[in-house]
Protein backbone atom coordinates (compact mmCIF):
# COMPACT_ATOMS: atom_id res chain seq x y z
CA UNK A 1 0.00 0.00 0.00
CA UNK A 2 1.15 3.34 -0.93
CA UNK A 3 0.15 6.41 1.24
CA UNK A 4 0.39 9.82 -0.05
CA UNK A 5 2.17 12.54 2.34
CA UNK A 6 2.24 15.48 0.49
CA UNK A 7 0.47 18.54 1.09
CA UNK A 8 -0.96 19.95 -1.63
CA UNK A 9 0.64 22.58 -3.58
CA UNK A 10 -2.66 25.46 -4.57
CA UNK A 11 -3.56 28.91 -4.10
CA UNK A 12 -5.22 28.72 -1.13
CA UNK A 13 -2.69 26.52 0.80
CA UNK A 14 -1.32 27.56 4.13
CA UNK A 15 2.27 28.59 4.85
CA UNK A 16 4.96 29.38 7.03
CA UNK A 17 3.07 32.58 8.31
CA UNK A 18 5.89 35.20 6.96
CA UNK A 19 6.23 33.40 3.31
CA UNK A 20 4.17 35.05 0.54
CA UNK A 21 1.54 33.42 -0.77
CA UNK A 22 1.73 30.71 -3.46
CA UNK A 23 0.25 32.20 -6.50
CA UNK A 24 -0.72 31.22 -10.28
CA UNK A 25 0.27 33.69 -11.99
CA UNK A 26 -1.23 32.62 -15.61
CA UNK A 27 -2.91 29.23 -16.96
CA UNK A 28 -1.83 28.96 -21.01
CA UNK A 29 -4.09 26.53 -23.28
CA UNK A 30 -3.24 24.81 -26.12
CA UNK A 31 -5.74 24.05 -29.31
CA UNK A 32 -5.14 20.52 -30.96
CA UNK A 33 -4.98 20.37 -34.82
CA UNK A 34 -8.62 19.17 -34.28
CA UNK A 35 -9.66 22.29 -32.90
CA UNK A 36 -10.08 20.62 -29.09
CA UNK A 37 -8.78 22.97 -26.30
CA UNK A 38 -6.60 21.36 -23.42
CA UNK A 39 -5.01 22.77 -20.75
CA UNK A 40 -0.87 23.48 -21.21
CA UNK A 41 1.57 24.88 -18.97
CA UNK A 42 0.84 27.23 -15.94
CA UNK A 43 3.44 29.63 -14.28
CA UNK A 44 3.30 30.19 -10.49
CA UNK A 45 4.82 32.17 -7.79
CA UNK A 46 6.07 29.93 -5.28
CA UNK A 47 9.57 29.20 -2.66
CA UNK A 48 11.05 26.16 -2.75
CA UNK A 49 9.33 26.15 1.39
CA UNK A 50 5.95 25.92 0.19
CA UNK A 51 4.22 22.48 0.61
CA UNK A 52 5.81 19.69 1.36
CA UNK A 53 9.47 20.13 1.29
CA UNK A 54 13.37 18.87 2.73
CA UNK A 55 15.32 21.48 4.52
CA UNK A 56 19.40 20.90 3.43
CA UNK A 57 21.98 22.21 6.09
CA UNK A 58 22.85 25.05 3.86
CA UNK A 59 19.25 26.81 4.88
CA UNK A 60 20.59 27.51 8.00
CA UNK A 61 24.34 26.90 7.85
CA UNK A 62 27.09 28.94 5.71
CA UNK A 63 28.52 26.48 3.24
CA UNK A 64 26.56 23.91 4.33
CA UNK A 65 25.54 21.24 2.05
CA UNK A 66 23.04 21.61 -1.04
CA UNK A 67 20.04 19.66 -1.47
CA UNK A 68 21.93 18.24 -5.05
CA UNK A 69 24.48 17.20 -2.90
CA UNK A 70 22.53 13.56 -1.78
CA UNK A 71 22.61 10.89 -3.68
CA UNK A 72 18.75 9.70 -4.24
CA UNK A 73 19.51 6.54 -2.17
CA UNK A 74 19.59 9.00 1.07
CA UNK A 75 15.89 10.00 0.63
CA UNK A 76 14.34 5.98 0.87
CA UNK A 77 14.40 5.03 4.45
CA UNK A 78 12.95 2.89 6.94
CA UNK A 79 10.97 5.06 8.50
CA UNK A 80 9.48 5.27 12.21
CA UNK A 81 6.14 7.13 12.95
CA UNK A 82 6.36 8.81 16.22
CA UNK A 83 2.42 10.09 16.77
CA UNK A 84 2.01 13.08 19.82
CA UNK A 85 -1.63 13.51 18.78
CA UNK A 86 -3.01 12.32 22.25
CA UNK A 87 -0.78 15.21 24.09
CA UNK A 88 -2.74 18.19 22.14
CA UNK A 89 0.11 19.93 21.54
CA UNK A 90 -1.40 22.45 19.05
CA UNK A 91 -3.93 23.61 21.84
CA UNK A 92 -1.22 24.59 23.96
CA UNK A 93 -0.09 28.02 24.62
CA UNK A 94 3.74 27.32 24.07
CA UNK A 95 2.94 25.03 21.09
CA UNK A 96 6.32 22.92 21.12
CA UNK A 97 7.24 19.33 21.30
CA UNK A 98 9.20 19.29 24.49
CA UNK A 99 11.62 16.53 26.05
CA UNK A 100 9.26 15.19 28.12
CA UNK A 101 6.59 14.60 25.27
CA UNK A 102 9.49 12.49 23.81
CA UNK A 103 10.11 10.28 26.89
CA UNK A 104 8.58 6.78 26.72
CA UNK A 105 7.84 7.05 22.99
CA UNK A 106 11.44 7.99 21.30
CA UNK A 107 14.40 5.52 22.66
CA UNK A 108 17.46 5.97 20.92
CA UNK A 109 18.12 2.30 21.91
CA UNK A 110 15.19 1.21 20.28
CA UNK A 111 15.08 2.99 17.31
CA UNK A 112 18.70 1.68 16.95
CA UNK A 113 17.41 -1.28 17.45
CA UNK A 114 14.55 -1.41 14.74
CA UNK A 115 17.32 -0.51 12.06
CA UNK A 116 14.85 2.97 11.78
CA UNK A 117 17.05 5.91 9.95
CA UNK A 118 14.24 8.59 9.92
CA UNK A 119 11.44 9.68 12.12
CA UNK A 120 7.98 11.23 11.49
CA UNK A 121 6.67 12.81 14.15
CA UNK A 122 2.49 13.69 14.61
CA UNK A 123 1.16 16.42 16.34
CA UNK A 124 -2.14 16.46 14.50
CA UNK A 125 -1.28 19.80 13.51
CA UNK A 126 -1.97 20.04 10.08
CA UNK A 127 -4.51 17.15 9.67
CA UNK A 128 -6.81 19.85 12.01
CA UNK A 129 -6.49 22.74 9.44
CA UNK A 130 -7.79 23.32 6.00
CA UNK A 131 -8.06 25.17 2.90
CA UNK A 132 -10.78 26.93 3.21
CA UNK A 133 -10.36 28.64 6.70
CA UNK A 134 -11.54 32.23 6.12
CA UNK A 135 -9.26 34.56 5.04
CA UNK A 136 -9.77 37.00 7.97
CA UNK A 137 -8.77 33.81 10.44
CA UNK A 138 -6.08 32.21 8.41
CA UNK A 139 -2.80 34.57 10.08
CA UNK A 140 -4.06 33.06 13.27
CA UNK A 141 -4.42 29.31 12.21
CA UNK A 142 -1.14 29.45 10.13
CA UNK A 143 0.61 30.93 13.72
CA UNK A 144 -0.48 28.47 15.72
CA UNK A 145 1.67 26.01 13.72
CA UNK A 146 3.57 23.12 16.29
CA UNK A 147 7.30 22.94 16.37
CA UNK A 148 10.45 21.48 18.45
CA UNK A 149 11.74 22.94 21.56
CA UNK A 150 15.16 23.32 21.68
CA UNK A 151 15.74 20.45 24.43
CA UNK A 152 13.45 18.02 21.99
CA UNK A 153 15.47 18.60 18.90
CA UNK A 154 19.06 18.07 20.58
CA UNK A 155 17.48 14.51 22.33
CA UNK A 156 15.94 13.65 18.69
CA UNK A 157 19.28 14.99 16.35
CA UNK A 158 21.51 12.86 18.70
CA UNK A 159 20.18 9.81 17.97
CA UNK A 160 22.62 7.59 15.28
CA UNK A 161 22.18 6.56 11.94
CA UNK A 162 19.11 9.47 11.56
CA UNK A 163 19.11 10.85 7.95
CA UNK A 164 15.63 12.49 7.82
CA UNK A 165 13.12 13.80 10.53
CA UNK A 166 9.80 15.11 9.68
CA UNK A 167 7.17 16.87 11.14
CA UNK A 168 3.13 17.65 10.31
CA UNK A 169 4.07 21.06 10.32
CA UNK A 170 5.49 24.09 8.48
CA UNK A 171 8.72 24.50 10.66
CA UNK A 172 11.08 22.96 13.41
CA UNK A 173 11.56 26.28 14.96
CA UNK A 174 9.07 28.43 16.48
CA UNK A 175 8.07 32.01 14.20
CA UNK A 176 10.99 34.27 15.01
CA UNK A 177 13.06 31.97 16.74
CA UNK A 178 17.06 31.88 16.05
CA UNK A 179 16.65 28.39 14.47
CA UNK A 180 18.18 26.79 16.79
CA UNK A 181 16.18 23.61 16.36
CA UNK A 182 16.67 23.57 12.94
CA UNK A 183 20.81 23.76 13.58
CA UNK A 184 20.70 21.24 16.38
CA UNK A 185 19.78 18.46 13.08
CA UNK A 186 21.08 20.07 9.96
CA UNK A 187 24.73 20.25 11.76
CA UNK A 188 24.43 16.31 12.21
CA UNK A 189 23.79 15.91 8.64
CA UNK A 190 20.08 15.25 9.57
CA UNK A 191 17.96 16.53 6.84
CA UNK A 192 14.27 18.25 7.68
CA UNK A 193 11.13 17.53 5.76
CA UNK A 194 8.57 19.62 6.96
CA UNK A 195 4.54 19.95 6.02
CA UNK A 196 3.99 16.16 6.35
CA UNK A 197 0.41 15.83 5.72
CA UNK A 198 -1.99 12.41 6.03
CA UNK A 199 -0.42 11.34 9.30
CA UNK A 200 -3.51 10.69 10.62
CA UNK A 201 -4.52 8.23 7.73
CA UNK A 202 -1.00 7.01 7.75
CA UNK A 203 -1.56 6.19 11.64
CA UNK A 204 -4.75 3.81 11.09
CA UNK A 205 -2.98 2.17 8.69
CA UNK A 206 0.41 0.63 9.96
CA UNK A 207 1.37 -2.15 12.55
CA UNK A 208 3.87 -0.94 14.66
CA UNK A 209 4.54 2.50 13.78
CA UNK A 210 7.04 1.31 10.73
CA UNK A 211 6.94 1.77 7.39
CA UNK A 212 9.25 2.97 4.13
CA UNK A 213 9.28 6.63 3.71
CA UNK A 214 10.27 7.73 -0.52
CA UNK A 215 11.04 11.24 -0.24
CA UNK A 216 13.03 12.38 -2.89
CA UNK A 217 13.16 16.71 -4.23
CA UNK A 218 13.15 18.00 -6.72
CA UNK A 219 16.80 18.51 -7.81
CA UNK A 220 17.86 22.26 -7.49
CA UNK A 221 21.30 22.80 -8.29
CA UNK A 222 22.95 25.07 -5.27
CA UNK A 223 19.15 25.36 -3.23
CA UNK A 224 19.10 25.15 0.31
CA UNK A 225 15.83 23.32 0.14
CA UNK A 226 13.39 21.72 -2.50
CA UNK A 227 9.21 20.42 -3.04
CA UNK A 228 9.09 16.58 -3.02
CA UNK A 229 6.14 14.02 -3.41
CA UNK A 230 6.92 12.35 -0.04
CA UNK A 231 4.96 8.74 0.15
CA UNK A 232 4.93 5.99 2.96
CA UNK A 233 5.31 2.23 1.53
CA UNK A 234 3.18 0.02 4.02
CA UNK A 235 4.32 -3.79 3.94
CA UNK A 236 6.75 -2.96 1.67
CA UNK A 237 10.39 -4.41 2.00
CA UNK A 238 11.99 -1.26 0.16
CA UNK A 239 13.96 1.17 1.93
CA UNK A 240 17.41 2.27 1.99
Amino acid sequence: MIIDLTYEIHDDMHKYPSDPKFKTLERITAKLPDGKVISGYSTHKMRSHHGTHIDAPAHKIANGKTIGQYSIANFINRCQLIDLVHLNIPDRKIKGITIQDLYGRVAPNIVLQRGVNSLIFNTGYLDRISSKTAEKRRKDVEKGFTFFTNEAAEYVASIPNLRIVGLDSFSFDRSGSNSESHLFFLSEDILLLETVANLAYLSSMIEDSIFTLVCAPILYQNNDAAQTRAYAIVGGELHG
